[in-house]
């Protein structure tokens, strides 16, 4: 983890060919290793009439083709590296949020690794490692990881789960004092709803997209800037976002983005919203490469006022299985709904859900200034956004579930 820590922090300011140049390195030694050792890529390669040899950078990782969670479902064993035994890994699991839950496996040394790079967009975003850390989140996360328990019984460290109670989590989160506080943005709008008088200067968000009104929200009422981190249970850290900027820096050296057109495995442009693709350089136990996420963003390339040089992302849209289809076959990027939400005032929480290809129901939570009203004119913007042929409905509710992650779900589709 050290280790990690420091040659995250020394790539900082390094020249993008420095980064792109060990990125190569990595990734040559990963396609080997797989196309050697992972059954899955060697009967890939050997189908495709590829060698090794024909995968040497980034942009020639096209030839391969895109690895997705039912391959890994399916598939698990085949894709474990033949130099290692399942009882050795670390064993990681997905919160299931689209139904079905995968586990993957870790290679010891290159979890607490990886566990090292991800305290480079905390530390660059204002966290000092004499910090007392809050943590709200799923209660799983923590149980096994050594470095979390030894930092908690040093009383460093506070875990909280995101399942108990709003209040009773404040109140343990003010007799704690927590300088830096960790959880989802879900949890982030039920406290400043609560009303419950809480101050901590840095917040990280995770594991949910944030919307600038949540942010200016926190900052009122706790006082805290926030800070998003975006990875995924699959590679840990991915991206963080910059405090200056407020754009994403990928920590390119240890995994490679791709951005892909939502509609076809065609690369995307700079700035256009896009299906992201990752493949790990480091993790040997279980390689993943050109591995769909499901998530959607934009990334730029663009060069970020803060002086680092590594890659960035402009935002993150959401995830894919969380896209409205149009009629017409076309995708909405729950990024446009999110936006529209942000015009709605008075009300607590919202979800989306798309019933059939051309029926949406608006559920709404009303707030302390609900105005009934104008719900219908918000109805008619949302069919504005969707077009004629789609009918919204809209529905006053006392409140809406959370699923069985801990996060609350503002899309849903139940279009296939």
């Amino acid at each position: 983890m050290l280790y990690g820590i420091h040659d995250a922090r020394s790539l900082l300011k390094a020249k993008p060919e420095k980064v792109e140049a060990i990125a190569r390195r990595r990734l040559r030694f990963i396609i080997n290793e797989a196309h050697r050792k992972v059954p899955f890529y060697s009967n890939t390669f050997r189908s495709m009439g590829l060698r090794s040899d024909d995968v040497k950078d980034a942009d020639e990782l096209s030839k391969l083709p895109v690895l997705t969670k039912r391959d890994v479902l399916e598939q698990r064993e085949q894709l474990l590296n033949e130099d290692f035994q399942p009882n050795y890994c670390f064993v990681r699991s997905t919160s299931g949020s689209t139904g079905e839950p995968v586990t993957y496996f870790f290679d010891p040394k290159a979890w607490y690794y990886l566990e090292g790079i991800t305290l480079r967009g905390q530390l660059q975003g204002g966290l000092k490692l004499k910090d007392r850390v809050a943590v709200v989140g799923s209660p799983h996360a923590i149980a096994r990881n050594i470095f979390y328990k030894t930092l908690s019984r040093l009383g460093r460290l506070k875990y909280l789960s995101v399942f108990d109670d709003v209040v009773a989590n404040l109140s343990s989160l003010q007799n704690f004092g927590p300088n830096v506080l960790k959880t989802f943005p879900s949890f982030l709008k039920a406290a400043i709803e609560s009303n419950v008088s809480f101050h901590c200067p840095l917040v990280f968000s995770m594991s949910e997209a944030i919307d600038q009104s949540l942010r200016k929200g926190v900052d009122i009422a706790f006082g805290a800037r926030v800070i998003d981190l975006y990875g995924a249970v699959e590679l840990t850290t991915i991206a963080w976002q910059c405090k200056e900027s407020s754009l994403y820096h990928l920590d390119s050296d240890v995994v490679i983005v791709e951005a892909v057109k939502l509609d076809s495995d065609s690369p995307a442009n700079p700035g256009e919203p896009a299906r992201i693709l990752v493949t790990g350089l480091v993790n040997r136990a279980m390689p993943l490469i050109r591995y769909e996420l499901g998530d959607i963003a934009v990334l730029s390339d663009d060069e970020c006022s803060c002086g680092v040089k590594l890659p960035l992302m402009t935002r993150i849209e959401g995830r894919r299985v969380d896209c409205i289809r149009l009629p017409s076959g076309q995708l909405l990027s729950p990024y446009v709904f999110t936006q529209w939400a942000r015009e709605i005032v008075g009300i607590r929480q919202y979800q989306i859900v798309q019933e059939e290809e051309n029926r949406i129901l608006v559920k709404i939570v009303p707030g302390l200034s609900f105005n009934k009203n104008l719900l219908s004119k918000w109805v008619s913007n949302l069919a504005e956004i969707v077009g004629e042929n789609v009918r919204v409905d809209a529905e006053v509710v006392n409140t809406i579930l959370m699923e069985k992650t801990g996060k609350y779900k503002y899309i849903v589709s139940k279009v296939k």
